[in-house]
């Protein structure tokens, strides 16, 4: 939670302002980009360098996002074969 840190306010404002840039930028470039991971990474990145270390963040919750930020694309991705497969068959 980064308002529990004594800077929260100032983590919550420098992620946003993370997030933003990075959005922009890759709209720039035109590279796809994810709001989710930009505000995980920029919320742990803030967090970590207001408390000057790593140990801000609870690893075993963290791995939990990053692994579900890596797998649901997967699942989304078998979910919407299947049902695109089911679709063609019955809508021929």
């Amino acid at each position: 939670d980064p308002f529990k840190l004594a800077n929260g306010l100032v983590v919550v404002l420098a992620a946003i302002l993370a997030a933003i840039i990075w959005h922009l930028a890759t709209w720039f470039y035109g590279i796809p980009s994810a709001s989710s991971h930009a505000l995980i990474g920029s919320i742990a990145g803030a967090a970590i360098a207001s408390e000057g270390s790593f140990g801000v963040l609870h690893y075993h919750g963290f791995t939990k996002i990053i692994i579900v930020l890596i797998v649901s694309p997967i699942i989304a991705f078998c979910v919407g074969f299947l049902l695109f497969s089911i679709f063609k068959v019955n809508f021929k």
